[in-house]
């Protein structure tokens, strides 16, 4: 009776050890998938308003923040839908930025 309550022990410890490292495994996962998500957001913002990386990742971020809205589930949204929107250029700009500021650092 020992022996058996002894095994079933080390049996559930393997078991929740399992789990758990199963669970983290998933989060990793999708963690990896948000971020190359958020990648690609990124990289389209810096292709169509002529960006660098920085500025248009603090882009996307403050727009994430005026709409409420997790970055990775924006960055979803932006990249399936292509709906950056169109803002109004800044005066003496002829690219708008995503956020509607007109203010935008061109890639060096």
């Amino acid at each position: 009776m020992h022996d058996e309550r002894e095994t079933a022990l080390v049996v559930a410890a393997h078991v929740a050890a399992t789990l758990a490292a199963a669970e983290e495994i998933d989060q990793m996962h999708t963690a990896m998938e948000r971020r190359t998500t958020i990648g690609v957001t990124i990289g389209l913002v810096m292709q169509r308003y002529d960006l660098d990386r920085t500025t248009a990742f603090e882009m996307l971020r403050r727009l994430s923040q005026q709409r409420n809205q997790k970055l990775h589930e924006m960055a979803a949204s932006l990249s399936r839908d292509g709906a950056l929107g169109a803002a109004p250029a800044a005066p003496g700009s002829s690219v708008a930025a995503p956020d509607g500021t007109g203010s935008r650092h061109h890639r060096q």
